[in-house]
This record gives C-alpha cells, sequence and structure tokens, in this order.
C-alpha cells in the first residue's frame, strides 16, 4: 500500500479514531481528577461570616476554578506525553507522514480541549445539585444569557486549546534538544512571573495578556496568533523528524 491509494485525510482520520480507542488511560485520568477537582469545589473556595442580633450569617462562596484548573492541567499534561518516544511509536503502525502525524496530534488535542470544556461545564451543574440536596441556600453571582454561555465555553476550549499546543511545542521540542525546552521554558516563566500594574492592582502579565482583555473578537484574535505560531515552531520543530511508512 502506497500514500497514494490513502488521502491524507484518511489517515489522519485513522490515526485520530485508533489514539481514541487506544488512549484509556488518559480518559480515566480526566475522571479521577475532575472528582478530585468536584470534590475540592464542593468546598468552597472562601466564607466570610457576619454576626448581628444574636444570630450568625455564613457566607461560602463556590466556583468552578478548581475543576478549570486541574482540567488544565490534564490537557497539558496528556498532549505532553504524545510527543514521547512510547506515543510516538503509535503512529508508526500506519503509514504516516510527519504532515499527517501532526494533524492526528492536533485533532485529538481539539478533542481533549473539547472533553475538557464540556465535563468542565456539566460538572458544575452536578456541584449546584450538590448544593442544593446538602441544603445551602443558593445566590448565583453570576448569571449568563446562552449567548454569554456558549461564548464562554468557547473561551475555555480556546485556553484548553492552547495549553495542550503549548505543552505539545514544548515537548516536541524536548525531544529533539532538552537544553532548548528547558530555555523556552524558562522563558515563557520569566514572562509570567513579570506582573503589570491594572487599575491598583499588581498582575501576572500573561493572565493580563489574555483574562484582562474586555473584548471577545480581540481575546480570540489573541488565541488565534498565539496557536498560530506555536503550531508552526512545532511543525518546524518535527519537520526533520524520521518518519516510517
Amino acid at each position: 500500500m502506497s500514500l497514494n491509494e490513502m488521502s491524507l485525510f484518511d489517515v489522519v482520520k485513522k490515526q485520530v479514531q485508533f489514539k481514541v480507542n487506544s488512549y484509556n488511560g488518559i480518559f480515566l485520568s480526566l475522571i479521577i481528577l475532575q472528582i478530585f477537582g468536584l470534590f475540592v469545589a464542593s468546598l468552597g473556595e472562601s466564607s466570610m461570616s457576619e454576626p448581628g442580633y444574636g444570630r450568625a450569617v455564613s457566607t461560602t462562596y463556590y466556583g468552578n476554578g478548581f475543576l478549570i484548573g486541574v482540567t488544565a492541567m490534564w490537557v497539558f499534561i496528556s498532549v505532553l506525553l504524545m510527543t514521547t518516544k512510547a506515543y510516538k511509536e503509535d503512529d508508526f503502525t500506519f503509514i504516516s507522514t510527519r504532515w499527517s502525524r501532526l494533524l492526528s496530534n492536533m485533532s485529538f488535542t481539539v478533542i481533549l480541549a473539547a472533553l475538557g470544556t464540556v465535563t468542565t461545564y456539566l460538572l458544575t451543574h452536578v456541584l449546584k445539585v450538590y448544593l442544593v440536596f446538602n441544603d445551602e441556600k443558593i445566590i448565583e453571582v453570576n448569571t449568563f444569557s446562552f449567548f454569554d454561555l456558549l461564548t464562554s465555553l468557547f473561551l475555555l476550549f480556546l485556553f484548553l486549546f492552547f495549553l495542550g499546543l503549548f505543552g505539545y511545542t514544548v515537548g516536541s521540542i524536548f525531544q529533539r534538544n532538552k537544553v532548548a525546552a528547558f530555555l523556552v521554558s524558562a522563558l515563557f516563566i520569566f514572562i509570567g512571573s513579570i506582573t503589570i500594574e491594572a487599575n491598583g492592582e499588581y498582575v501576572n502579565s500573561l493572565i493580563y495578556f489574555f483574562s484582562k482583555e474586555t473584548s471577545v473578537l480581540l481575546l480570540v484574535i489573541k488565541f488565534g496568533i498565539v496557536n498560530s505560531l506555536l503550531f508552526f515552531v512545532t511543525w518546524m520543530v518535527t519537520n526533520n523528524e524520521e518518519v516510517r511508512v
């Protein structure tokens, strides 16, 4: 069989299907991490008590920040592991090129980011149900319209995909040159350690670059530019890797 007998789409499709069916450990780890994240989120992010007139009012704030955090960590580590030699050997099961391998890995990263987005959203509602059955009086501080909900989910997806793509880029560089990967990671850590004063508060520069953007369109453009740069770097790094047919 030669590459001429199979289109690029067919090759990428078969590789993605293989990853989805074979990488059970990745999906199992998401379940374990999100159960842990749900438990931590049920404890509340912060609380306060206001005494007065013989009674005290205790307020506990709940959120999905920790759930998003563990999901982001899962996406980053899972995609990072895909660059290791053991995972690369799986791609040699198929007739493949560097380009088809990269596209299949990026497609799988999209699946992980989408899965992380959906499960985080669903578990947020599981948390609400748990609090209701726990006799908690819930007051929602932030309410969203349907369009705002879709926008927030889309932005969460872009954020998770960015972390996955960053993990793949760092992992690819590490496989080629460990010193270069260390320097790239150190550069991002250095940039992230820089703080910016905004409205009287000091904010991490990377967080400010993304989270403090008030325009959804500009935020999408920022993610698009950064992800495109990461994809280009990854392609340049993996372009000289060996390929088997």
